[in-house]
């Protein structure tokens, strides 16, 4: 974990395990939901996801333009 900073992940374990981080509610995914340290898998995810440096909370703003920018997205 990085130094000096709270962990803002959240952990879901049934049915699928995964992690969400609360700041950006970003998913993480381990490879397998059978492996023991899946934890420890998505912790990983989490902790390069958060040493980016582009996970900052959202103002109200920016999260209005990416909603209506997912909703528009071609799939």
């Amino acid at each position: 974990m990085l130094e000096g900073t709270l962990r803002k992940l959240l952990l879901i374990a049934e049915p699928i395990p995964y992690g969400v981080c609360r700041d950006r509610g970003q998913r993480f995914d381990p490879n397998t939901s059978q492996s023991a340290g899946w934890r420890a898998q998505v912790t990983q995810q989490y902790d390069a996801h958060r040493k980016q440096g582009t996970c900052k909370r959202e103002d109200a703003s920016q999260a209005d333009s990416r909603i209506v920018r997912e909703a528009t997205e071609q799939e």
